[in-house]
């Protein structure tokens, strides 16, 4: 996990109407709250394209590795957290937007991604 800093970066997964809302509030007053923004991620990176500064669009989810970043923020598809979710967890905080669907998870991941939740 990356040491914390003054400034909490925060990687958002998914941008439908919550993700476009965190990583919009980030942007403009993520500053004075200590936020700022890692990156964003869509299944569609062409959705993020003139609304998200280029630097800050994840095309490839599997590189979110080489962002620092204290928190991952997921608000998208279910399979992002099984596919993803204990990869996550190796590198960030892992804040999963709906906890029900760790049910669907097999018992290793499911127990993993609790425990460090």
């Amino acid at each position: 996990m990356a040491n914390r800093s003054s400034t909490l970066r925060i990687g958002v997964v998914g941008y439908g109407h919550l993700g476009q809302y965190l990583v919009e509030r980030i942007i403009k007053d993520g500053a004075g709250l200590g936020l700022t923004l890692a990156f964003a991620w869509n299944r569609n990176p062409h959705k993020l394209k003139g609304l998200v500064p280029d630097h800050l669009i994840l095309e490839d989810l599997s590189a979110f590795k080489t962002r620092v970043c204290e928190v991952i923020v997921e608000v998208c598809h279910p399979q992002i957290v099984k596919d993803f979710g204990v990869q996550f967890l190796s590198h960030a905080h892992f804040l999963v937007s709906f906890a029900p669907l760790l049910v669907g998870l097999s018992g290793n991941e499911s127990i993993s991604i609790f425990l460090a939740c």
